[in-house]
């Protein structure tokens, strides 16, 4: 676990007091996947996504249909309710029932869940480069933070043996045996120093609040990375082909391309199935009012696709999927170009 302790005298804190949390890499990431908002907080369209995935394998609900009249015109009475004594001339109540039940002729439920289910896919896929990300950015700010710290113990050692010297040398100006200049030249020396902690510091502040950001830290912890030599991979460097093959079965931004071609190719599916209108389907009893008395009938209805055939949203579609694969042809290029750089770099 992560030491803390009150800190006051450390060359590294002496600009900013406060709790010292000292961590290695591989602390800092599992307290990062564990507490960061962002990552907390996109992980919440995967749950999303797969509350839409239950609701798609719903069925639709029926549909019950209750008329009564409200005036009979025979008894004179509102809201008549009692017996009929003739269901011809009824003098009470009239009422008629109907229920209705919605049926897909093109089973646009089973593709609207698969539909969903690549949205599961696609959202996962974005967490996991959402992740990617800021890992990245978590281990930029942990190396840079590490390096910064002890370049500043060396300028503030370097201070320390500036300032003895400085002292020597006005001592040594005192008793005429060097020339005044020499002083001015190691005190503008000095001034430069100081300003170069200054900035330093600035810049380790930055870093600081970035990292507490990262790692849900709230309050003003001074974070110390501790740093931990790793040359297996020196050992095991494997070649740029390889390496390029790799990040194209592994890089999670390359993977939400392929998913949302995926999305797209589905969305596209479900859209012809919408151009098939759904079937109703019914049952209607009539106690009186209708062509005789205790009047059973059967429904059927149906839309009529003339002018609207879902045909702008199938369009749509179409042109989703070869937007979709530019952006995989992009992503592809993107992802070469990225490890051909850091090869390179290495």
């Amino acid at each position: 676990m992560a030491a803390r302790r009150r800190n006051y005298g450390s060359p590294c804190c002496t600009y900013a007091q406060a709790d010292t949390l000292r961590l290695t890499l591989p602390q800092a990431e599992q307290q990062f996947i564990q507490r960061n908002f962002a990552l907390l907080a996109q992980k919440y369209n995967v749950n999303i996504a797969d509350a839409a995935v239950q609701q798609a394998k719903l069925w639709y609900n029926p549909n019950l249909f209750v008329e009564t009249n409200l005036y009979n015109g025979y008894s004179g009475k509102i809201l008549p309710y009692g017996h009929n004594s003739d269901l011809y001339n009824p003098t009470a109540g009239v009422f008629n029932v109907q229920i209705q039940q919605i049926v897909s002729l093109t089973s646009t439920r089973s593709k609207l869940v698969r539909l969903a289910e690549t949205n599961v896919a696609l959202q996962q896929a974005a967490f996991q480069d959402l992740m990617r990300t800021i890992r990245y950015q978590l281990t930029q700010t942990f190396g840079n933070l590490a390096a910064e710290q002890q370049k500043l113990q060396l300028l503030q050692l370097q201070g320390q043996q500036l300032e003895t010297l400085l002292a020597a040398f006005r001592a040594q100006l005192k008793l005429g045996v060097i020339a005044p200049y020499e002083v001015t030249r190691l005190e503008l020396e000095q001034k430069n120093q100081e300003s170069n902690v200054t900035a330093l510091q600035g810049q380790i502040s930055q870093d600081e609040a970035t990292l507490r950001v990262l790692l849900s830290e709230n309050g003003s912890a001074y974070i110390i990375p501790v740093q931990e030599l790793n040359l297996s991979g020196f050992k095991n460097l494997i070649g740029l082909s390889q390496l390029i093959d790799q990040a194209y079965a592994n890089r999670p931004d390359l993977q939400i391309t392929d998913k949302q071609l995926t999305y797209n190719q589905e969305n596209l599916v479900y859209q012809k199935a919408l151009a098939t209108p759904n079937l109703t389907l019914g049952a209607d009893y009539q106690h009186v009012g209708g062509p005789f008395p205790n009047y059973v009938g059967v429904q059927a209805l149906i839309d009529l696709p003339i002018r609207n055939k879902n045909q702008g949203n199938i369009q749509a579609a179409r042109l989703s999927i070869d937007q979709a694969k530019q952006g995989q042809n992009l992503g592809r290029l993107q992802v070469e170009q990225d490890v051909l750089t850091a090869y390179q770099h290495y």
